[in-house]
C-alpha cells in the first residue's frame, strides 16, 4: 500500500548507525515524523518563494535596463549584453565558491560535537580567499577592454564596456 506521506528524520546524525536504511524504511526504530505531501510542499514554498520573487525582481530590472539601452543605439545594447555575460562569468563563478563558507560553518556548529573554534578558522580562510578573488576580479574587470579585444570583440563595444568597468572598479 502506497502512502502520501513524506518522512523527516528527527534523530541527530551521531545516533544513527545506518542512515540510508533507516531514513528509507519507515518501519525501523529511528523515529521518523510523517508529514503530508501538502505540508512538504508548503514548507518548500515558504522557503523557495522569497528566493524566486527576489530573482524575478532582479531580472525585471535587467530587462528594463536593456529596453532603455536599446533606445540609445545598438552598440550600447550590445555592450550591455557583453557586460551582463562578463559579470555572470567572472562574478558568479568566483562568488559561488564562497557559498562553502556557510556550509562549512553550519557543519562545524551542527551535531553534538560543536566545533566553535573551527568557525573562526573557516571565516578567516574565507575572508582571505575573498580578498584574493576580489583583487583578481578587479584586475580582470579593470583591464576588460584589452582582454575582450584579444577575444575578437568589436572595439566600439569594448570601449563602452571598458569605460563601464573602469568606473565600476574605481568606485
Amino acid at each position: 500500500m502506497k502512502t502520501n506521506n513524506v518522512y523527516i528524520n528527527t534523530q541527530s546524525e551521531d545516533t544513527q548507525t545506518n542512515s540510508i536504511e533507516q531514513t528509507s524504511n519507515p518501519e525501523t526504530s529511528v523515529p521518523l515524523v510523517p508529514i503530508s505531501k501538502k505540508e512538504a510542499l508548503k514548507r518548500f514554498t515558504k522557503l523557495a518563494a522569497p528566493f524566486t520573487i527576489t530573482r524575478l525582481i532582479g531580472m525585471s530590472s535587467e530587462f528594463v535596463t536593456s529596453l532603455m539601452l536599446a533606445h540609445i543605439d545598438k552598440n550600447h545594447l550590445a555592450a550591455s549584453g557583453l557586460i551582463t555575460v562578463t559579470n555572470n562569468f567572472i562574478l558568479t563563478s568566483s562568488s559561488s565558491s564562497l557559498y562553502t563558507t556557510g556550509i562549512l560553518t553550519g557543519e562545524a556548529l551542527s551535531g553534538n560535537q560543536k566545533k566553535e573554534s573551527d568557525v573562526g578558522k573557516i571565516l578567516n580562510a574565507s575572508l582571505m580567499y575573498a580578498i584574493v578573488i576580489g583583487v583578481v576580479n578587479s584586475g580582470l574587470l579593470y583591464f576588460a577592454e584589452p582582454i575582450l579585444n584579444k577575444f575578437g570583440q568589436d572595439e566600439v563595444i569594448t570601449t563602452i564596456v571598458g569605460d563601464y568597468y573602469r568606473h565600476l572598479v574605481i568606485s
